[in-house]
């Protein structure tokens, strides 16, 4: 638990610090920022395969990628609809190591660094980035997943993409992060949410009543929404289509949403804030479905990612 606690407790200290010391603000947020991920990059490079529930089958994989030949993986790639991405360097690094070890930290590396390259950037109110993210972010999963996390990653240049509406790379970014987790597919909805113009306060009246009924009919909409993932990722995540009856998150960021709604004065927002809101909406719609099926809270992990960066935006 102490790595936990100095992972936390750093960041929090030198925010205490630079608040004391009156420093550049943006430098009190970029050495808040640098030391969480720098330390949970560190727990997440040297962490063992006892960490998490699925690190052992992925050293299990990484060992028959290993023997395995180029044209074998092809064929099985294509048979059993596997991602290539992920395959591809495992088997890469098996030419040079049979520690697996290395597979752990060079798929940490790839799935935090532009994470962290992204929320360096924001400057804005660095460490309550850190504890929104924590608490809001698929935190857990990152210790235990690896191919969504490096698919994650790639959320992060699809949405610098789409800020700039160049959707060749964004498309192009889609396709690769389906190559680690098909999942990724959910981000096609990115492009079209973020240029949505709902700058006004009251447009929260439309969404709360569609919050509400998407999740009273869950149940018959994410079957719906299931024909466009097929029945591979069904079976592997969940025993199956039952209602949980959880609700907490989902609470927690419908209050978030209707904080970012009803605080800020319309004339102030700019362009990147009102976009990282819609995906926000999108989150929360998303979220609706978490009670059902597992795989439903699979594909909002790609869209949690950007709420810590909203929050201190609206504040």
């Amino acid at each position: 638990m102490l790595p936990y606690i100095v992972m936390v407790g750093v960041p929090a200290i030198l925010s205490l610090y630079f608040s004391q010391i009156q420093k550049k603000f943006s430098l009190k947020h970029n050495c808040v920022v640098d030391a969480f991920f720098f330390i949970w990059l560190v727990l997440l490079i040297f962490r063992s395969i006892e960490v998490g529930t699925d690190l052992s089958t992925y050293q299990y994989h990484f060992n028959n990628y290993a023997r395995m030949s180029w044209p074998g993986i092809f064929d099985k790639v294509l048979k059993q609809g596997s991602e290539f991405g992920y395959i591809a360097i495992v088997k890469i690094l098996s030419y040079f190591t049979k520690n697996f070890q290395w597979v752990i930290g060079i798929c940490a590396c790839i799935s935090v660094i532009p994470v962290w390259k992204l929320y360096r950037s924001q400057n804005a109110l660095g460490f309550l980035s850190v504890v929104l993210f924590i608490n809001i972010v698929p935190f857990s999963m990152y210790f235990s997943g690896l191919r969504q996390a490096m698919a994650m990653a790639f959320s992060i240049p699809c949405y610098l993409y789409c800020k700039e509406k160049n959707i060749k790379k964004f498309l192009l970014m889609i396709l690769t992060a389906m190559l680690f987790h098909k999942s990724a597919f959910i981000l096609l909805l990115m492009y079209p949410i973020y240029h949505l113009r709902l700058k006004k306060q009251w447009h929260i009246v439309y969404f709360l009543p569609g919050i509400a009924l998407a999740y009273i009919f869950k149940m018959p909409l994410f079957r719906f929404l299931l024909m466009f993932i097929g029945n591979e990722y069904y079976e592997r995540y969940s025993d199956g289509i039952r209602a949980t009856g959880a609700y907490t998150v989902l609470l927690l960021l419908t209050v978030l949403l209707v904080y970012a709604f009803l605080l800020p004065e319309t004339g102030k927002l700019d362009s990147e804030t009102v976009g990282l809101r819609n995906l926000m909406v999108l989150s929360v719609f998303l979220q609706t479905f978490a009670g059902v099926h597992s795989i439903a809270m699979r594909m909002n992990y790609y869209y949690l990612l950007f709420i810590p960066l909203l929050i201190p935006r609206i504040i």
